[in-house]
């Protein structure tokens, strides 16, 4: 089997920096306000064009993932999420007909269709993200990879068209995953409704911790306990568009005065600040003993990391959990005297993870360090 080209690519994670349930939806989804953030832990998934025109998935483990309990459901074959994402682009794009391509742009797409058709996928997925654990791997995966085939089929377009192209389908991909809209638009963003991205946000980088307990927690056990009532379709649009106007003072900044006026601040003590989602608070019905190992986690990792920082530590449960984060957040600029902006979607960033850092903070927990340059 010949090889044709390689390709490697970085997905990294995400942390939700608070997480707010607004209502819910006749239709059963949830109204859902979150600051989410991408942050320098990543899964490397490498890609080789070859003559088979087979699609081939393999998993391998990376140096940072060590627990077999938290990758319990990764499935290969026709279940594994890499596998169903290609299928369904190349459902969606070989019945792409937009108005905004001319006859000319179209003939284009067509032949890269048809080029991409062609040939064979090996794909093999480097695992580092705790799965599940609230951070977004999975939908991280599949993101990536519609980002390489979309650039795949949108070659010798110019950049305004496959921004276009690249626009529909991050309205689309939440039907893969409800993170992969976030993940494929690749900038820090607000999430205000049904996982639908209301703002891009200034570039925000994380440096801190991740602890990610011995046990999962189920996504949909998790929405189960919220047990909103349910809201009349006038009243959720009028709650959102509240929110929404609310939150639109995240445009410029993330800043304690913003997060607080948002309601996404549940307990701030000195420079420790943790943040407030509702999925745990939703644990606390469910299962009380997990709930107390994740608040005593919360606590003592603030605790620990506010004594060593001079900067304000934010803290909190990532998406439905069950990992918890606590570090600083900044911000980028090209100033020279500032944070250089870093890709976390084109530079590999591993370097600056350390396993483990202190065991003795949380038995029994995975503790991974993340570092800026």
């Amino acid at each position: 089997m010949n090889s044709i080209n390689k390709t490697t690519l970085y997905s990294p994670a995400k942390i939700n920096l608070g997480l707010q349930v607004v209502g819910k939806l006749i239709s059963g989804k949830h109204h859902l306000v979150s600051p989410i953030i991408p942050i320098g832990l990543q899964d490397i998934i490498s890609i080789t064009q070859n003559n088979s025109k087979k699609l081939s998935v393999n998993y391998i483990e990376g140096k940072i993932l060590k627990n077999d309990i938290l990758i319990e459901n990764l499935n290969l074959g026709n279940d594994c999420l890499l596998t169903k994402t290609y299928h369904w682009f190349m459902d969606q794009i070989t019945h792409f007909n937009p108005n905004f391509l001319s006859e000319e742009d179209k003939e284009i797409l067509t032949n890269n269709i048809s080029s991409l058709q062609s040939f064979g996928l090996a794909i093999t997925l480097e695992k580092n993200i705790p799965s599940p654990a609230g951070l977004g791997g999975g939908s991280s995966n599949a993101a990536s990879l519609l980002n390489y085939l979309l650039n795949q089929v949108s070659n010798n377009l110019c950049k305004e068209k496959f921004a276009k192209i690249k626009s529909k389908f991050i309205k689309m991909s939440s039907k893969i995953g409800a993170d992969v809209p976030f993940f494929l638009s690749q900038q820090p963003a607000l999430i205000n409704g049904v996982y639908q991205i209301d703002v891009t946000l200034a570039p925000f980088y994380f440096e801190g911790f991740i602890a990610v307990p011995p046990f999962t927690l189920s996504t949909t056990k998790m929405f189960t306990a919220l047990n909103k009532a349910i809201m009349s379709k006038e009243k959720i649009e009028a709650l959102a568009q509240k929110q929404k106007e609310k939150n639109l003072m995240l445009l410029k900044q993330l800043s304690l005065k913003t997060l607080e006026k948002n309601d996404l601040i549940d307990i701030r003590h000195a420079n420790r600040v943790i943040l407030k989602n509702d999925f745990l608070i939703a644990l606390q019905n469910i299962d009380e003993n997990k709930f107390s190992i994740l608040s005593s986690g919360i606590d003592k990792l603030a605790n620990i990391l506010g004594k060593r920082s001079k900067n304000i530590v934010f803290c909190g449960l990532s998406g439905s959990g069950s990992a918890i984060y606590c570090g600083s957040i900044k911000v980028s600029s090209t100033s020279e005297n500032t944070l250089q902006p870093i890709s976390l979607y084109e530079k590999d960033v591993q370097s600056n993870i350390c396993v483990d850092f202190d065991t003795n903070i949380l038995n029994g927990w995975q503790i991974i360090q993340i570092r800026l340059r």
